[in-house]
């Protein structure tokens, strides 16, 4: 049973829901504001974790695009999904103290999927997820770290390559993340012109992530 506790605020804003669906091992789901994170951990079952990128697998880490989509698509909701974007190396497509810390610690593997998300009046919400491959456990959790601080920079989000929305930036405010053996997970997610709904932004991104 995992077990649920509050812990220092990254970016701020009102906690968001966490999304705990089947196989998430660690998660730390940021919305902007003073307020506490809620930070969920449970015990790693290294024996399940994909070591390379191709299908979702067991676990469902290392999602493409298509598969994502398949995952976060609700009666209602249309998402366009851009082709995934595989690479050997990191620290290229990172900033800020990201970047550093992946030059000094390169990773093995990315996977970068972008969404464009949009409801039933129209409202749009971009989300990008990056899958990063460590070389061990230990490379990951303090990855992960770093990509939880405030202000760290982030691995490049996918949308601001592709699509019609390149120029939106993303914030912080929804941002979610997950370790499982030697991959990190990281979500993020923004809202466009017209806005999605910040709730529903906030789930859609933790769900993301998990």
């Amino acid at each position: 049973m995992p077990q649920t506790r509050a812990v220092a605020a990254r970016r701020g804003g009102p906690v968001g829901a966490l999304i705990l669906g089947a196989g998430l091992l660690a998660a730390t789901l940021v919305t902007d504001g003073p307020t506490p994170v809620v930070e969920t951990r449970t015990a790693v079952n290294t024996a399940s974790v994909v070591p390379a990128f191709g299908p979702a697998g067991r676990d469902g880490r290392g999602r493409t695009s298509a598969e994502l989509k398949a995952l976060l698509t609700r009666p209602g909701m249309r998402i366009t999904a851009y082709p995934t974007a595989d690479a050997p190396t990191c620290a290229e497509t990172a900033r800020g103290q990201v970047q550093a810390h992946l030059r000094a610690n390169p990773c093995t593997g990315l996977r970068r999927v972008g969404l464009e998300v949009r409801d039933g009046p129209g409202a749009v919400g971009l989300i990008s997820v990056s899958t990063v491959r460590m070389p061990d456990e230990a490379a990951a959790r303090a990855l992960k770290e770093v990509l939880d601080r405030g202000g760290s920079g982030n691995i490049n989000e996918l949308t601001r390559e592709r699509g019609a929305f390149r120029g939106v930036r993303y914030t912080g405010r929804y941002h979610a993340s997950a370790q499982a053996g030697s991959l990190v997970i990281v979500a993020d997610g923004e809202p466009a012109t017209p806005p999605l709904p910040a709730p529903a932004l906030t789930l859609l991104v933790g769900e993301a992530a998990n």
